[in-house]
């Protein structure tokens, strides 16, 4: 018969062992900031682990470039839309440790956050004393930088109005932080600027006056590399150089779409229609390979990669005057599969969805 010390250190041996292999295995979580502004953590199985709300309801609702997390994944940021608004930092357990107050003449739409400094990047609109054409407000651009404790660091303007009414709708930051791409989808403006960082410096603009700098891009831009990757409103993505001159345009393969979003994924981007103005998703290679669609009938304003075949989208809730449609919803969809596996309803449209760890 074995002696208990040998018994003992038998299964001291096992649980090292055990414990070492499950320590390498981190699951991801889900962070879904709600229109309301309303912050749910969701577990990889759909579960709610925690609901906060950041702040009161805003006025209208917003989609995309407004969760984004620091390098290491321990710290989520939020930008708080309303009278109020703040960037709220909120730890892995989903609670709010920090609030920074931003300035109260402008109205911020969208956020980013510098992989390597951890600086925080807020773009939104300044209101002129014109109107447009279509009768909107004519708007500026602010660009504010924030230290990760919420130090502000600069203030400079971006856009004048000029009769033009530049709606902030998505930014993204440069993996190595050298630039900051600003994408607009005003009633009458479309592009994007790539404003450099470090000292703040502007593109040059020889668009026509109602196009950015990028002005073959409607919806969003995003740097991969030293190229960047930018949505047409149409079925294509286009890949440009840093200089802003196409390389090339990849075909989606999706039909009669108002193509605006994508989630890049190492060398693929997937692009999806908002539900709204089309639907589909589509695996599109940024190196030129042929794409293939993934699900017809998938879809959503935001998305984020849960895990290495999964993909999360944020659904709104959507009704025609026939009460027909679908309710808002986190989707996940099986990128190997092609299909829906799950969806969990929610009491409030996604206003963008982040995966950490």
């Amino acid at each position: 018969m074995p002696s208990n010390r040998l018994l003992l250190g038998l299964a001291t041996a096992a649980a090292v062992i055990l414990g070492g292999c499950s320590s390498g295995v981190e699951e991801r979580t889900l962070f879904v900031l709600l229109t309301d502004n309303r912050l749910l953590r969701v577990s990889e199985d759909g579960a709610v682990l925690s609901r906060v709300r950041l702040g009161a309801m805003p006025e209208f609702a917003s989609y995309g470039s407004l969760l984004a997390s620091s390098s290491d994944g321990e710290t989520i940021y939020a930008l708080v839309r309303g009278k109020r608004q703040h960037v709220a930092a909120i730890d892995r357990d989903g609670l709010v440790v920090q609030r920074y107050a931003l300035p109260r003449d402008m109205t911020w739409r969208r956020l980013a956050v510098g992989p390597e400094s951890g600086r925080i990047y807020v773009a939104g609109d300044v209101p002129g004393e014109r109107r447009n054409d279509l009768g909107e407000v004519e708007l500026g651009v602010r660009l504010l930088v924030l230290s990760p404790d919420g130090v502000r660091l600069a203030l400079a303007p971006i856009r004048e109005p000029e009769g033009r009414d530049w709606y902030v709708g998505w930014t993204t930051v440069a993996r190595d932080e050298s630039s900051l791409l600003v994408s607009y989808h005003g009633s009458d403006t479309t592009g994007s600027d790539v404003v450099r960082l470090d000292p703040i410096r502007l593109c040059v603009d020889r668009t026509p006056e109602w196009g950015a700098c990028l002005g073959g891009n409607h919806g969003r831009s995003q740097w991969v590399g030293d190229r960047i990757v930018a949505a047409t409103g149409e079925s294509q993505l286009a890949l440009l150089d840093g200089s802003g001159r196409v390389v090339r345009k990849l075909e989606s393969g999706l039909r009669n779409i108002h193509l605006m979003e994508f989630e890049v994924v190492g060398n693929v981007a997937y692009a999806f229609g908002d539900c709204v103005k089309g639907a589909g998703l589509a695996r599109v290679p940024l190196d030129g390979g042929e794409a293939r669609v993934v699900a017809r009938g998938a879809c959503g304003d935001v998305a984020a990669r849960l895990e290495d075949s999964t993909l999360v989208f944020g659904r709104r809730w959507s009704r025609d005057l026939y009460g027909r449609g679908k309710g808002a919803a986190l989707v996940y969809v099986d990128l190997d599969v092609g299909k829906i596996k799950r969806s969990i309803e929610l009491p409030e449209d996604p206003a963008d969805v982040l995966a950490v760890g």
